[in-house]
């Protein structure tokens, strides 16, 4: 669904660290593997194996912080006010026309600049 309304507010929530979740808090794929082998054909023996291996690319591989600014926004809509927490975007100032976006999951609305209220 879909909804026109003017940006009425803009107030500072939080700030919220948008980085890769996985950057710090492993160091890559680890594997270990095993195997045997016993000779056939009147040929006695046998072989084995165990192998370890990691990544360590992943080692060397920082990323660096992505810090996201997020609004709490009051935008004036035909039904009446609706609160929305969003982060900053160009566009999303107060007097502008936006559109909420509301999505069948359940979670927060967005907002978008809109050329009309």
């Amino acid at each position: 669904m879909v909804k026109a309304g003017r940006l009425e507010e803009r107030a500072f929530l939080t700030q919220v660290d948008m980085s890769d979740p996985g950057a710090y808090d492993n160091y890559g794929a680890v594997g270990v593997g095993a195997g045997g082998y016993s000779g056939g054909r009147g040929r006695g023996g046998s072989v084995a194996g165990v192998g370890l291996s990691f990544d360590v690319t992943s080692l060397f591989r920082r990323h660096e912080p992505q810090i996201v600014d997020l609004f709490q926004y009051k935008v004036r809509v035909p039904e009446g006010i609706v609160m929305v927490v969003a982060p900053s975007a160009p566009g999303l100032t107060v007097g502008a026309c936006v559109r909420v976006l509301y999505f069948d999951s359940g979670h927060q609305p967005e907002l978008v600049p809109a050329a009309d209220c």
